[in-house]
This record gives structure tokens, C-alpha cells and sequence, in this order.
């Protein structure tokens, strides 16, 4: 009913997620970028929740993440995932890795894809540090 789906909403604000970030785990986090995918993989487990689902979205989502990691030193892994990251344009995807790359926190940002080999334009190379 709308009294729970409320109270979740206040619930995750209270405990400081930004929209589009999982948070189960003290030194890990996941990002849901997009929930756009070009496959519709058996063993994903968000195959029948992406749509509708909220995604970290625009300059405002991606300085809430920020904040939101520079108050958990904790945090030494991002997973960018979604649907699947490599089909947003790179105008959107690579200033969010550079920007991650740039907290000294973070030993590893990992982007969860099924791959380019199914219409993407990514190139992998540019998000490699």
C-alpha cells in the first residue's frame, strides 16, 4: 500500500542512500547507472525489476553518490551496473568513472556488463585506469 511504499522511501533517506545506490555490504557499494539492457540474461538478478527502478541520474544523483561515499571511508569498491552501463553515452558514463577514479578511497570501480558485443559503442579502454 502507499503507507509502506512511503515509509520505505523515508526509510532510505534516513539511512542516506542516494537514488540508484545499493548498499549492503560496509566496503562495497552498487550503482544502478541505467536501467536500460540490451539482454535479458537467466542468471541476472534484475532482470524483472529494472522497469521501474530508480537510477542514479544527472549531475545532482552523481554529487549525492559522491557525498554519500566520501561519508563511508569504508567503502573500497563501486560496482557500476544497472541494466548495463555500457549502453549509456559516453557523456554520461565517463565523467561518473573519472570521477569516482578521483576519491583516493576507492581501490576498485568494476563495471557490471553482459559485454559490447551486442550494439554498444563503448570503448572499454577509456575506462581502464
Amino acid at each position: 500500500d502507499a503507507r509502506g511504499v512511503e515509509a520505505g522511501r523515508a526509510a532510505a533517506q534516513l539511512r542516506g542512500h542516494a537514488a540508484g545506490v545499493v548498499h549492503r555490504f560496509p566496503d562495497r557499494l552498487l550503482v544502478v547507472a541505467t536501467a536500460a539492457c540490451a539482454m535479458r540474461c537467466r542468471h541476472c538478478t534484475r532482470k524483472n525489476t529494472l522497469t521501474p527502478c530508480r537510477v542514479l541520474n544527472g549531475e545532482r544523483g552523481l554529487r549525492d553518490l559522491l557525498r554519500y561515499l566520501r561519508a563511508r571511508p569504508a567503502v573500497r569498491e563501486v560496482i557500476v551496473s544497472g541494466g548495463d552501463p555500457l549502453l549509456l553515452p559516453d557523456e554520461r558514463l565517463l565523467p561518473m568513472i573519472e570521477r569516482l577514479a578521483a576519491l583516493k578511497q576507492l581501490d576498485a570501480i568494476r563495471i557490471g556488463t553482459d559485454g559490447d558485443d551486442h550494439g554498444t559503442d563503448q570503448s572499454a579502454d577509456q575506462c581502464v585506469r
